[in-house]
C-alpha cells in the first residue's frame, strides 16, 4: 500500500519527483522500490520510473536527440503524460532508425542527447494539445530553466505549423502552477473562459488558505484533489473544514479528479459552465480561448483584468467581508512558496 501511495505520486507528476516531493512517504517503501529498479535516482536527486531512463540510450545510439516529451522528462519536468516510446531526432543526413524523425540538431543538442530548455517547450507547445504543452511549460518556467519573457518572445517569432499554439501556450504559461494535474486542470479553465490564477490566497482575519485555482471575478476555486493528499483522516478532516470556510465566505469550491481533468473532460467542462452560470452569467467575461496573442515584440505586454490594474489583487466591490484574496505573488514567472 506504501508503495501504491509512491507509484500514484509519480503518476500525478509525470514520472519525476523531487525529494521535497517524497519525504512525506515511507521511506522503506521507496528504497524498496529503488532496489526493485522500478524508481532510479538522478546525480541532480530527482527520482524517476525507470522506464524513462531507456530514452537517453535510444538517442545516444544514434548520435541524435530527446525531443518532445521525452526531452521534458529528460529536463527533469512534469508531464501531464508520458509519451508510450522514447521521442528523438537525429541529425539531417544520418540513418533515420523507427520512431525517430529527422532534424538539424546543435553540437551542444547531440552531446547531452536532448534539445536545449526553450526548443523542448516550444516543441511541445507547437505540437501537443494544450493542456498537455501547458503543463510542459508551467513545470520549465518553475524550474528556472526557461524565463517567461524569453518564451513569448521566442513564440511571437515563430512562423508556419503550430505557431499560433504556441504563441498560446507561451501567454498562458505560469511558473505558480503546482503541477501538470494542476495546469491540465487550469487549461480547461481557460477554454471555457474563466480567468484563474494558480495557488491563490484567500485570507481574512479569521482564514488563509491557498486554493490551486481560482477565477476571482466570479468567486469559483477549483481544487485538484489526489488520493495521496487526501488518503488519511486528518487530511480529510482538514479539507473539509477549509472547504466549509470558503464556502461561507461566497466561494464556490469544485473538486475535481484526474479522472475529470484526463478521461471526462465534457462533463467537467459543463460543471464550469454551470459554476458560472450560477454567478448570474450567461458566459465567461474572458476567453482566453479567443483571445489574440501579441505579435512579436509584444509579447511580454499584457492588460491586466478589471480591478486587477498594477497586479494588485483586492476584494470584490462588497465582498470585503467574505475573505479577501491576497497573492503572495501576483507574478506568474515567480514559483509560490508554500503558504
Amino acid at each position: 500500500m506504501k508503495q501504491e501511495a509512491i507509484l500514484i505520486e509519480f503518476a500525478f507528476h509525470g514520472g519525476m519527483l523531487t525529494w521535497r516531493q517524497l519525504r512525506r512517504h515511507s521511506r522503506s517503501a521507496l528504497q524498496a522500490l529503488l532496489s526493485d529498479g522500478v524508481v532510479v535516482r538522478d546525480t541532480r536527486g530527482h527520482y524517476a520510473l525507470a522506464q524513462l531512463d531507456s530514452a537517453e540510450r535510444v538517442a545516444r545510439s544514434h548520435n541524435g536527440a530527446r525531443i518532445g516529451l521525452t526531452a521534458a522528462l529528460a529536463h527533469g519536468w512534469g508531464v501531464a503524460r508520458r509519451p508510450d516510446s522514447p521521442q528523438f531526432a537525429v541529425p539531417k543526413g544520418a540513418r533515420r532508425p523507427p520512431g525517430a524523425i529527422r532534424r538539424r540538431l546543435t553540437d551542444e543538442e547531440r552531446r547531452t542527447a536532448v534539445t536545449s530548455p526553450l526548443r523542448t517547450v516550444l516543441d511541445c507547445a507547437r505540437t501537443l494539445p494544450f493542456a498537455e504543452a501547458l503543463a510542459v511549460a508551467d513545470s520549465a518556467l518553475q524550474s528556472g530553466s526557461v524565463g517567461f519573457e524569453e518564451l513569448t518572445l521566442a513564440a511571437g517569432r515563430l512562423r508556419g505549423r503550430g505557431a499560433a499554439s504556441a504563441r498560446r501556450v507561451a501567454a498562458a504559461a505560469d511558473a505558480r502552477a503546482a503541477g501538470p494535474f494542476e495546469s491540465a486542470a487550469r487549461a480547461i479553465c481557460l477554454d471555457e473562459g474563466l480567468s484563474v490564477t494558480p495557488q491563490f490566497l484567500i485570507a481574512d482575519d479569521t482564514f488563509r488558505a491557498r486554493v490551486d485555482l481560482a477565477d476571482e471575478a466570479n468567486r469559483i476555486v477549483i481544487e485538484c484533489d489526489s488520493f495521496a493528499w487526501h488518503g488519511s483522516r486528518p487530511a480529510l478532516q482538514r479539507d473539509a473544514r477549509r472547504y466549509n470556510a470558503l464556502v461561507v465566505r461566497d466561494w464556490i469550491v469544485l473538486r475535481v479528479v484526474w479522472e475529470d481533468v484526463f478521461i471526462d473532460t465534457e462533463l467537467t467542462r459543463q460543471t464550469l459552465r454551470d459554476a458560472v452560470r450560477s454567478r448570474g452569467q450567461t458566459e465567461p467575461p474572458d476567453r482566453l480561448a479567443g483571445r489574440r496573442v501579441p505579435p512579436a515584440g509584444m509579447a511580454g505586454r499584457r492588460v491586466p483584468p478589471a480591478g486587477m490594474a498594477g497586479g494588485t489583487t483586492g476584494a470584490v466591490p462588497g465582498q470585503a467581508s467574505r475573505g479577501k484574496p491576497a497573492r503572495v505573488s501576483s507574478d506568474r514567472r515567480t514559483p509560490v512558496s508554500a503558504a
